[in-house]
């Protein structure tokens, strides 16, 4: 019994001194932490995550009045296009050259497709080839 009580009697002297220890380190933790270092440090590192935020907002709104300013201007060129379409087949040369760019659009889109299949089959010199023929029989129809 006498040998418990030692016993028992280290084990608190033991936790006694670890209790001590870590009060002295929570002591020296919380000396740092109430500083005026920590709380400068606190209100810099907060004034910089501020700062951040506003360019952050800025940026976004800036962003949205360039993409509806940009949206204004593809409606605007839009326009454009399609009145000088509009004017241009009012002229009966202009009508025959738009007839003729017209069909170009189409048979180029047509060969440009054909193209693509065969660069596909790896044959790009003949796509090339096959452009230049179009490209050359179309100057050839729109300017005489």
């Amino acid at each position: 019994m006498l040998e418990q009580m030692q016993e028992n009697l280290a084990t608190a002297s033991q936790q006694s001194d670890d209790i001590m220890d870590k009060t002295d380190e929570l002591h020296k933790i919380e000396a740092k932490l109430s500083g005026k270092d920590v709380s400068e440090k606190v209100r810099a590192i907060n004034n910089e995550i501020q700062i951040c935020v506003e360019t952050i907002n800025k940026c976004n709104n800036d962003r949205d009045k360039l993409n509806i300013e940009r949206g204004g201007l593809e409606k605007e060129r839009e326009r454009a296009d399609t009145e000088r379409q509009n004017l241009t087949l009012l002229d009966e040369k202009n009508r025959k050259t738009q007839m003729y760019l017209t069909y170009a659009r189409k048979r180029f889109m047509k060969s440009w497709k054909m193209c693509i299949v065969q660069v596909k089959k790896r044959s790009v010199i003949a796509c090339r080839i096959r452009l230049m023929i179009f490209s050359s029989r179309f100057m050839k129809v729109a300017y005489h």
